[in-house]
Order: structure tokens, then C-alpha cells, then sequence
């Protein structure tokens, strides 16, 4: 199966797909994690406070939310964001990961859109992760200092 992918992404250039957001990847979510730093420094405490919520959802902390709602607000606001987490959070116990829901990465692997699926999959030890290459002119920014300066 892998050689007849590899054969048609072959036949296209990668930035075809891009363009097209089609090429999709499979990659263990340790691996994955590994790859979320920027200058030597991990760039995504979004989701570890995501996945402090997710603790607090099954009772194993009691300030995962209150941090959740504070980066929220601090971001956004986005209104119905806590509701909404809590909704995924119980399809993916109820369900598991939803693989036809990639999160989005830039051309390194690093996270442009899907925190909270991240953190969902390291909650539930999930082994792998879809990933769609996408197109992202801007950085996103979650290192330390963020949290520091909000």
C-alpha cells in the first residue's frame, strides 16, 4: 500500500498537494511531540494546559479548566470554547480519535492547528496521528514566555 502512495505522490510535486491539502501523514505521537520546539524551546504549553483540562474533566485535578478558560480568554475569547472541549473530550472516550480529523502541520512538523486533539491523544496514549501538511504563512507562538506575558 505504502509503494502505490509513494508512486502517486511521486507523480505530483509535494507543493501540488499542499496547494490541494491532500498529502497526509501518519506519525507516532511521541515522535510528534518531540518535533513541537522552536530555537531548542518547546513551543506548545497550549496543549499541556489542555491536557491539565482534560485531568481536571476526570476528576484527577481541580484547575485544569480555570487555566483552560484564562489562555482562552487571553487568546480569543471564544465563547462555548469549554463546552465545546468537553463535548471532544467525551466523543473521544466514547469513541476514540477520530483519524479522519488530521491536525494540521507546517512543512517541520510543527503544530498549526489540533492542540486539543493533541493533547487528547497523549491523555488516551494514542500511538499514531493523521497529520495533513497545510499551508501557514504565520508562526505560532505557545512557548513559556507566552504564558509568562499573558
Amino acid at each position: 500500500m505504502f509503494s502505490i502512495l509513494r508512486k502517486r505522490i511521486n507523480q505530483k510535486k509535494i507543493s501540488d498537494f499542499l496547494h490541494q491539502n491532500k498529502l497526509l501523514i501518519m506519525q507516532s505521537t511521541d515522535k510528534f511531540l518531540s518535533s513541537q520546539f522552536e530555537n531548542g524551546e518547546f513551543n506548545r504549553y497550549d496543549t499541556i494546559v489542555r491536557y491539565l483540562a482534560i485531568e481536571d474533566f476526570f476528576n484527577k485535578n481541580s484547575y485544569g479548566f480555570k487555566l483552560y478558560s484564562k489562555m482562552q480568554n487571553k487568546r480569543g475569547p471564544f465563547p462555548g470554547s469549554e463546552e465545546r472541549f468537553r463535548n471532544l473530550i467525551e466523543s473521544v472516550r466514547k469513541n476514540g480519535l477520530n483519524y479522519n480529523s488530521p491536525l494540521a502541520v507546517g512543512n517541520n512538523l510543527e503544530l498549526i492547528d489540533g492542540s486539543h486533539r493533541l493533547s487528547l491523544a497523549l491523555f488516551f496514549r494514542v500511538k499514531l496521528l493523521p497529520l495533513k501538511l497545510s499551508k501557514w504563512p504565520n508562526k505560532i507562538y505557545y512557548g513559556i514566555n507566552w504564558f509568562k506575558d499573558n
